[in-house]
């Protein structure tokens, strides 16, 4: 099958928001007694908002009701909303628009595929949602990756078959996503921690849409 499309994730990938996540959960944690160690970030990379939530609680064995959850949910989003208010179109990754204009040029169809609450929210607000054709984020997908569920979804709305789309995932639990959709996975940075892509580098600067596409021929080949 020929590629038709490219599907990004979004933190990590089209725009480096992963920071600010990390500084908002250590904020968060801070005011409840908890502290947030650098290790704690390969776990939280690519998970939900309550997948983290209640790793970061069993971790600091801190029991809480559901609605004490659902308040420190909502801060935690609060505090990362102020934290990433001074992104602009410039924050995009170095790479990313010119693959996507590459991409467009040549008729392949562009989509944003995210496990977070606000991919669709930001890209608005920064005037980069019109530079996709789809854009699907938690919002619309209940299952959290590595479920393949809103990779299966986006290639259902492009009207392809997943082994006609490219996704480009900065973690494993996104990979693993894309992997067990059936389609094409570009991993995003370290090859030990995304070993199961299948090819891995580690930016998109200088990358070029060909260079992608022989990839996966060769991957086919093989």
């Amino acid at each position: 099958m020929m590629i038709r499309a490219l599907i990004f994730d979004f933190d990590g990938v089209l725009m480096d928001t992963g920071r600010y996540h990390y500084k908002s959960w250590e904020i968060l944690l801070d005011k409840i007694g908890l502290t947030l160690e650098p290790e704690d970030d390969l776990v939280l990379k690519g998970a939900s908002r309550i997948d983290s939530l209640e790793y970061l609680l069993h971790k600091g064995q801190l029991l809480l009701s559901h609605y004490q959850k659902e308040a420190l949910l909502k801060e935690k989003n609060r505090i990362y909303l102020d934290l990433i208010d001074h992104l602009t179109l410039q924050d995009l990754l170095p790479g990313v628009y010119p693959l996507i204009q590459a991409a467009k040029k040549e008729g392949y169809q562009v989509a944003v595929a995210s496990g977070s609450r606000n991919a669709r929210h930001i890209l608005e607000r920064i005037g980069a949602l019109d530079l996709f054709d789809i854009v699907i984020d938690a919002n619309d997908v209940p299952a959290a990756k590595p479920d393949p569920e809103i990779y299966e979804h986006v290639c259902q709305l492009l009207h392809l078959h997943p082994a006609e789309t490219v996704v480009i995932e900065d973690a494993e639990k996104g990979v693993a996503a894309g992997i067990a959709a059936g389609c094409y996975v570009l991993g995003l940075g370290d090859p030990a921690y995304l070993d199961k892509a299948h090819m891995v580098v580690s930016s998109l600067a200088g990358l070029g849409l060909d260079d992608i596409l022989q990839g996966v021929s060769r991957d086919l080949i093989a």
